[in-house]
């Protein structure tokens, strides 16, 4: 018998071969097989309010203008205020289109209704490449809630949206005026994180946030902290345009901005003055009074809300001085002229409004 064909070769080449297939197949599975896992990356998860709108038609501007439906919502109150977008007619179909500065995967979007809600009946997510993507389509209903929340949630999308589209439809329920506050979006910003201390690419090169502009009456400063020894209250007198009438009240809201400050006076009948002070008062300030918009307005300025109108204040005064409790008291007088060429005074004096609790 050949040594190939002895029981003792065999079983020797038998042995090698499996020695070599072992290392063999072991190389080859090493080789083409999955790398260690990496990290799974994080997503920052955003909520932005829109930076710009536009619609198919406003009442009026900057009052119930599309951008009243920028920012954060400030219509805290149901009702026909002109801080929130409405149409020009109060039974047609409308629509309100917002932007926003930071694309994101969006998941949800949240329409903040301030009056007769809700009579949204189609929404609109717009990415990047100026597409409109259809997420929600609804029958105009009247709910007993307002201010009322639409909540979309926006399932698996594979795009970046830079705006949503709101579609109104007035012509249903009879109810005018569906007005919209503010419009938020939710979603997944285009960074991650790869790991503890590990920036990805799309982050690091992320411009710089550019610094907000200061306010231009100076430096912010700490508003004093009240410990009212007085309750607030006020007067309104207003005269012209065939209207006259006082108002009195203790109901002051305070709004401290970055760069403003507003006071309302709430009265009765549904009147109400809004006074915009800059954020930095000094004792007596005087200034023009401007007509005043939402986003961007210029302090001071002042307004009376009567009669679901505004009667701006083109001129007049303002004077403010803190009281010793740390609250803030003044007057202001201001006159305009209406559209119709009637012309209007109103004088409003206010006392220990309260800045800071």
């Amino acid at each position: 018998m050949g040594k190939k064909n002895s029981p003792i070769y065999f079983g020797l080449s038998l042995l090698i071969f499996a020695s070599l297939s072992c290392g063999l197949f072991s190389r080859t599975t090493e080789r083409i097989g999955p790398a260690e896992p990496a990290a799974a990356p994080r997503q920052e998860l955003i909520r932005q309010w829109a930076s710009s709108a536009n619609a198919s038609s406003e009442y009026g501007n900057p009052d119930w203008s599309a951008a009243q439906a920028t920012g954060a919502p400030d219509t805290l109150e149901c009702g026909d205020r002109p801080t929130a977008w409405a149409s020009y007619d109060n039974f047609s179909v409308e629509w309100l289109e917002v932007r926003y500065e930071t694309p994101v995967v969006p998941t949800e979007i949240n329409i903040y209704e301030s009056h007769t809600p809700t009579q949204v009946s189609r929404v609109e997510v717009v990415d990047t490449q100026g597409i409109y993507h259809e997420v929600y389509t609804a029958e105009p209903k009247m709910v007993p809630d307002c201010p009322y929340v639409v909540s979309v949630s926006v399932g698996d999308v594979n795009y970046q949206a830079i705006g949503v589209k709101i579609t109104i439809d007035q012509s249903v329920i009879g109810l005018p005026w569906d007005e919209i506050d503010a419009v938020e979006l939710v979603g997944y910003a285009d960074k991650t994180v790869a790991g503890e201390g590990q920036v990805s690419d799309a982050e690091e090169n992320q411009p710089a946030e550019a610094p907000q502009n200061p306010p231009t009456d100076g430096p912010l400063i700490e508003l004093p902290i009240a410990n009212p020894s007085q309750a607030p209250s006020f007067d309104i007198a207003f005269s012209g345009c065939n209207e006259e009438g006082q108002e009195q009240g203790t109901e002051i809201e305070v709004s401290v901005h970055d760069d403003r400050i507003d006071l309302r006076l709430w009265g009765t009948h549904g009147k109400y003055a809004l006074i915009t002070l800059p954020r930095n008062l000094e004792d007596n300030f005087s200034d023009r009074l401007v007509p005043f918009v939402l986003e961007g307005r210029v302090p001071s300025a002042a307004g009376l809300y009567i009669r679901s109108v505004w009667w701006y204040g083109e001129k007049g005064k303002v004077s403010t001085h803190y009281n010793d409790d740390g609250t803030l008291s003044g007057e202001v007088e201001f006159e305009g002229t209406r559209k119709n060429g009637c012309e209007f005074k109103v004088n409003a004096a206010f006392e220990h409004a309260v800045l800071r609790e």
